[in-house]
């Protein structure tokens, strides 16, 4: 079953989200990247003094309380029953949530009068400049500019106060917010805020550039893979990434085209790709088969695969971008 997605811009606010119901089935978890990326975020937030103890409570995809296990040596307990708390966390949950301006008031709510919300998100200008189109994907309802994001925060109560890049995907940012609006926003911000506005990242002609490009992008693919298969070349890629989901099922791959995806989480074995008849099988198995292409679906040190894998030199390619951009990854 397919379903298709789409994402609409408001042309009120700004905010850019998920269209109708896509996604409302879907549960997103977030990445093994997101959960490495936690440590680098602790500690922006120490290093800008926002950690010095008290009470904290978490929005958390999984169950516990992940930051208070790193942070309870610093003096913090959690928060109890009904008691709000002096940092509350949010690391990529909100924009899992349907309802974006009931989940940014409970926020809010759990929140001491001079405590500080911490919330990581993905920024749309970011996934915008970047061209990310495989950014937005089912589960993931809203995507924020520092501009939008902005504005729902001040509908709570909050003002965005200060904002840093996070994380090694450079699409993500942790927000600082606190209910004192004497203070003026960080440099950061206000750099943000200035460049958005020059860029029109709240008009719809804007963010409308991730269209034409994954169009591009999934027709270029496509083409490639029709190349080689007529060349009778093997073809495995390499890394099950939710931003590989996106592109097969854009690109309409089967496995005619891509024999496999190799990839070295175990408990994806014997799985297929979604939305497609292609198998994930081991790196081992990837390594018997001999393809005489793989294509390199997340960020990979090529020095690193070509250490770990040294059988297959020279069969790294990276997926083409447009019909004119056929390149070797090696």
């Amino acid at each position: 079953m397919r379903n298709r997605l789409s994402m609409m811009l408001c042309r009120e606010c700004g905010l850019a989200q998920l269209g109708g119901d896509a996604g409302a089935h879907v549960h997103l978890d977030r990445t093994r990247m997101t959960y490495q990326d936690i440590g680098q975020t602790i500690g922006i937030a120490r290093g800008a003094g926002l950690l010095d103890g008290g009470t904290l409570s978490e929005f958390a995809v999984r169950t516990g309380d992940r930051w208070l296990h790193r942070l309870q040596h610093c003096g913090f307990r959690a928060a109890g029953r009904g008691e709000r708390a002096s940092v509350v966390v949010d690391s990529f949950v909100l924009e899992q949530e349907p309802d974006q301006h009931r989940a940014l008031r409970a926020r809010a709510a759990a929140l001491a009068p001079d405590g500080v919300l911490l919330l990581e998100v993905h920024a749309l200008s970011e996934i915008v400049a970047q061209r990310r189109w495989d950014a937005v994907r089912y589960g993931r309802f809203a995507y924020y500019s520092i501009t939008t994001l902005r504005r729902a925060l001040e509908d709570v109560g909050l003002l965005l106060w200060n904002a840093w890049p996070v994380g090694s995907t450079s699409d993500a940012v942790l927000v600082a917010a606190l209910r004192d609006s004497a203070l003026f926003p960080e440099p950061f911000v206000r750099r943000r805020l200035a460049s958005e506005r020059a860029e029109g990242i709240t008009d719809v002609r804007t963010v409308r550039i991730l269209q034409t490009v994954a169009d591009r992008q999934a027709a270029a693919l496509d083409t490639w893979l029709q190349l080689m298969a007529h060349r009778n070349r093997t073809v495995i890629a390499y890394g099950a990434t939710p931003s590989s989901v996106t592109l097969f099922a854009r690109a309409r791959v089967s496995s005619s085209l891509i024999a496999a995806v190799a990839d070295p989480s175990p408990d994806r074995f014997g799985r297929r790709m979604p939305g497609t008849d292609v198998p994930i099988v081991s790196p081992e198995a990837m390594v018997a088969t001999a393809p005489d292409h793989i294509l390199v679906m997340a960020p990979h040190d090529p020095a690193e695969l070509h250490r770990r894998y040294p059988g297959l030199h020279g069969r790294w390619v990276m997926p083409p971008r447009s019909t004119d951009d056929f390149y070797r990854g090696d």
